[in-house]
């Protein structure tokens, strides 16, 4: 059962609407991905096209911006709106687990595959690298990194493991405790680095 009572109230308002925040998400985004479209382009010309390893920049730079395009806009969004988790939660859920959990858990996925394609020409160009990079391998890799990200989605989309999206300071939290503590999430190790 959705709580939505009190949606109108000034409390409310001040604890789901950022709109500064909402605006420097946005901002950041839309710049971060000015910047990379242009990269991404240039990674298909056809004298790159033909290295394993730009086919594989091209898939976590498209991933790359799907990830700031869920991380960094629609979170602006959200805080605009603003949106709550108990009012929005079927909104919340699409954004936090469908969304950011595939995204970003592919991205992490392919980059480990860059490293591993970079590792792996440098050992022996001819016969590792070909089985695994050569006539199209490069697009299982990205298959299974979307398996990988969907992987994720299940996990976090289950009773057991969902988090869900803060708009009114811009993070992600546990549902189940409803405590927003940046300061409580820093492991107790580097607290007195953080806060003497």
């Amino acid at each position: 059962m959705n709580n939505c009572s009190g949606i109108d109230s000034q409390a409310y308002r001040d604890e789901w609407y950022s709109p500064r925040l909402g605006a420097l998400y946005a901002v950041m985004g839309v710049v971060f991905q000015a910047i990379e479209i242009p990269c991404i382009i240039v990674m298909t010309d056809k004298d790159l096209w033909i290295n394993s390893c730009y086919k594989v920049m091209f898939i976590v730079g498209v991933l790359d911006i799907c990830t700031l395009w869920v991380n960094a806009v629609v979170p602006s969004i959200y805080m605009f709106i603003p949106l709550s988790i108990d009012c929005h939660p079927i909104a919340m859920q699409i954004l936090s687990c469908l969304m950011c959990q595939l995204f970003w858990n592919a991205y992490c996925f392919m980059a480990v595959v860059l490293i591993m394609n970079r590792c792996v020409f440098l050992e022996s160009p001819s016969k590792w690298h070909e089985r695994l990079f050569a006539n199209g391998r490069v697009w299982v890799w990205a298959a299974a990194a979307l398996a990988y990200g969907c992987m994720f989605v299940a996990v976090y989309a289950s009773p057991y493991g969902t988090i869900q999206f803060h708009s009114g300071i811009g993070t992600f939290i546990w549902p189940s405790t409803d405590v927003v503590s940046t300061f409580s999430s820093i492991p107790t190790y580097f607290r007195p680095v953080v806060a003497p």
